[in-house]
């Protein structure tokens, strides 16, 4: 199937409502669920201990990096889909911001 403009544009607005609501509601769940437990405490945000164990705060985090990686996605899913039109200077160009945006994240 042919990646056309219109196509590309539908898909990327799909991908971005849909990183956006994954990550809404894990912070929204474990925000409930980190008040219900822990309401009245006073938290530590110096640390984070990753989302294996079960816990509101974790959720939340998670949520926090589902709303991170949502835009770095969406600049892989466009060079993938400029990389399909066979666009090269756009591709290049997304492949550019995607390690830009890697090297700020990890570097």
């Amino acid at each position: 199937m042919r990646m056309d403009d219109t196509r590309m544009a539908l898909m990327v607005g799909r991908l971005l409502q849909a990183g956006v609501i994954v990550a809404g509601l894990l912070m929204l769940v474990g925000g409930v669920y980190y008040l219900s437990l822990h309401g009245a405490e006073t938290p530590n945000y110096r640390t984070f201990h990753g989302v294996a164990a079960r816990s509101g705060e974790k959720l939340v985090w998670a949520g926090v990096i589902a709303m991170i990686a949502t835009p770095v996605l969406r600049v892989a899913f466009a060079a993938a889909a400029f990389a399909a039109e066979r666009d090269w200077l756009y591709t290049g160009v997304s492949l550019t911001v995607l390690a830009l945006l890697a090297y700020s994240l990890f570097g």
